[in-house]
């Protein structure tokens, strides 16, 4: 959320997708721009390849830091890093999250609570099996 807030700010538009470098690829794709990423830090730059590189991550942040003529810390103070909980439950089935009335129906309540000002990411791992 912090850098969604800060790229409002700035005037440029932000998506959210689902979790995922395929959901990542597929939005930059749909909506023909050069930059994506995700919260892990997996960072893609469509105008140098498709895949997700670090390494050419960091050489950009390098870039940045050289035209800004700043240190990496000031260029933090831009974002504000919002609060975050992340919570693992075991399950021993996998049904949709849609049809889990109790879950859904805790999830409105707690985005009515948060009036706009958090956001709740629900979903099954992708890389533990159950």
């Amino acid at each position: 959320m912090g850098l969604g807030e800060a790229l409002k700010k700035m005037c440029i538009e932000n998506a959210i997708t689902g979790v995922g470098d395929r959901y990542v690829m597929e939005e930059i794709r749909q909506r023909g721009t050069i930059l994506g990423g995700e919260e892990s830090g997996h960072t893609v730059f469509t105008d140098h390849q498709t895949t997700v590189d670090g390494f050419l991550a960091s050489l950009k942040l390098l870039e940045i830091m050289n035209i800004e003529e700043g240190s990496l810390s000031g260029l933090k103070t831009v974002m504000t890093v919002f609060p975050r909980v992340f919570i693992k439950v075991d399950v021993k089935r996998k049904p949709p999250l849609g049809s889990l009335s109790d879950v859904t129906g805790a999830i409105r309540q707690v985005e009515k609570d948060m009036n706009g000002n958090g956001r709740i990411l629900v979903r099954y791992s992708g890389t533990q099996s159950q």
